[in-house]
């Protein structure tokens, strides 16, 4: 669990999810998703689809009811996340959102395949450590491949598709950071 490589713990907390989501058993299937957004930032990339999920499914019975389904999930990633926020709002805002996306001082190390490793191969990226908006990238990339997503899930909504949508976007996103 060392530097990040904690993936078995989130996707535990998914496959979890996933399987309680698949048996209807929504309010506990959304304390593990909780579970999983509140250990890593990866579980992030499936929030709009899994709310999309209860919300095309739901819908016939109100939005209040979507959002007692959902909230679950955002009881428990706000318990954990919301101390951490106030003990030290900079640290927590630079660990979290700016290590990851190239913008902290000291940032994740430019690795594995991706626009990130291009850029340095071509030498417009001098080193591994330097700074660079890989956040651009992610967001012209990943705001239309967004709403194409979350349209394609809205036509047959299921898990399986908010588990392939959250796929390619997560794909997507780590491909361009």
């Amino acid at each position: 669990f060392l530097a990040g490589f904690n993936d078995v713990f989130f996707l535990g907390w998914l496959s979890l999810g996933t399987l309680l989501l698949t048996r209807g058993k929504n309010m506990w299937a959304g304390i593990a998703f909780g579970a999983a957004f509140a250990s890593k930032q990866s579980a992030w990339f499936l929030i709009p689809f899994y709310l999309a999920y209860l919300y095309f499914t739901h819908r016939s019975k109100g939005i209040r009811h979507v959002v007692k389904q959902a909230l679950p999930a955002l009881i428990l990633a706000v318990a954990v996340l919301v101390p951490f926020f106030l003990w030290s709002p900079h640290d927590f805002i630079d660990d979290i959102i700016r290590y990851g996306t190239g913008s902290a001082q000291l940032s994740y190390p430019i690795s594995g395949l991706g626009i990130g490793q291009l850029l340095l191969s071509a030498g417009i990226v001098k080193s591994m450590w330097d700074n660079y908006p890989f956040w651009v990238f992610q967001l012209v990339l990943g705001l239309p491949l967004l709403w194409i997503l979350l349209r394609w899930q809205s036509r047959q909504p299921s898990v399986s598709k908010m588990l392939t949508a959250y796929g390619i976007f997560s794909f997507a996103m780590w491909f361009v950071s």
